[in-house]
């Protein structure tokens, strides 16, 4: 079939057919529709883009200068994902100044004797990262090519200091803050189902004036058990239900409990600004 030329006639209406428009095909049809759609959008025309062969891998080599990092991000592990054999890919997802990187941290909770665990409530979380974690890391590529970097594997983020259970323990690196909260929050239960002692003591300086029976009330119907059990004294309730929160397998109700008590949770996410051109590498491609 003899395909249309620009200066052809186009029956039935006088608009002229743009290069732009829906109608391109291929590859040059997914970067149109590259340019005008949403993240998520932008990400699924990658994963697409993947099947067009060298044109395809082209256009995600050239995503691997995007500004968003979450599109380097995605970029990136397809490439990886396609087996391609690089000295650029081996050095991790180019991180430019201003980035946002955001870690996942789990508390420090802390083992006090006579099966009580201590849970520090007032966590500071600005200040103390980038001296206890060290982000940034010097390395070489297989080729001797030397870059510097940033990294979830444990053995970059473990601290070493008599004192490291009083400080957060490091979960991983994420590039989209959606996904690291949901992260936080697998983290903070995980973090109370690790406390396999009674939950005895909860030590704070300043905790709002809560009335647990009131939460309870207000979130799940309580049985004749747990009502009997709350004398209205403030630290045996809330010791108690968090008890009755893990026996009852209740771990969704955790983060509103920490909420209405105004402590810090378990688990939190903490915000990095990246200040230099490096590299972010990740164990998984889950951690975006």
């Amino acid at each position: 079939m003899t395909q249309p030329q620009n200066t052809d006639a186009i029956l039935g209406g006088q608009a002229s057919l743009s290069t732009n428009s829906a109608i391109l095909g291929g590859i040059d049809g997914l970067k149109a529709r590259f340019k005008r759609v949403n993240l998520e959008h932008k990400q699924s025309i990658l994963s697409e883009a993947i099947r067009y062969g060298e044109k395809g891998l082209d256009f995600l080599w050239q995503s691997l200068e995007d500004e968003d990092l979450r599109i380097r991000s995605h970029s990136y592990f397809l490439l990886k994902s396609a087996k391609i054999d690089a000295p650029e890919l081996e050095m991790g997802i180019p991180l430019r100044i201003g980035d946002l990187l955001y870690g996942v941290y789990q508390s420090a909770v802390v083992y006090r004797g006579n099966y009580r665990y201590s849970i520090n409530c007032l966590i500071d979380e600005n200040g103390m990262y980038r001296e206890e974690y060290p982000c940034y890391y010097f390395g070489k590529t297989a080729n001797g090519k030397a870059s510097e970097y940033i990294s979830d594997a444990p053995e970059d983020n473990r601290l070493y200091s008599d004192d490291a259970c009083n400080y957060p323990s490091f979960v991983g690196y994420f590039v989209d803050r959606d996904v690291a909260e949901e992260a936080a929050k697998v983290a903070f239960i995980d973090k109370f189902k690790q406390l396999e002692c009674d939950i005895d003591d909860i030590v704070w300086n300043t905790v709002r004036n809560t009335n647990i029976l009131s939460w309870w009330e207000a979130l799940a119907p309580l049985d004749a058990m747990l009502l009997g059990r709350f004398e209205g004294r403030a630290w045996e309730d809330i010791s108690y239900t968090l008890k009755a929160l893990r026996e009852k397998q209740r771990f969704d109700l955790l983060p509103g409990l920490w909420n209405e008590m105004g402590i810090s949770p378990l688990a939190f996410v903490h915000e990095y600004v990246i200040d230099r051109n490096c590299y972010l590498r990740l164990s998984n491609h889950v951690r975006t």
